[in-house]
């Protein structure tokens, strides 16, 4: 029986989670990738970062996270941190 590794689904399950790939359910679990970033990397928060301290990346990201939206992969750095900066913006005005 062949095991698939899966995203964590609750707290003190580690890293990811093996699974048997015929209980995999697209609705329940999500694929653990094994590019992604560690999850102990530094959380982004919006309404206290500034956008010239983050990697495109990470900007990207966070523009995601905030908007639902992944900025293209061409978008300039300059364009990515003003992005930010308008959410960042928002978000301290709650």
């Amino acid at each position: 029986m062949k095991t698939i590794k899966v995203q964590p689904w609750g707290e003190d399950q580690g890293e990811y989670v093996l699974i048997n790939e015929e209980d995999f359910d697209a609705k329940f679990h999500e694929p653990f990738d094994e590019g992604a970033q560690p999850t102990d990397a530094p959380k982004i928060e919006l309404g206290t970062d500034s956008g010239e301290e983050f990697s495109d990346e990470q900007l990207r990201d966070a523009i995601e996270a905030a908007s639902g939206q992944r900025p293209h992969h061409m978008t300039g750095r300059a364009k990515l941190i003003a992005q930010f900066n308008e959410l960042n913006a928002e978000a301290a005005a709650e």
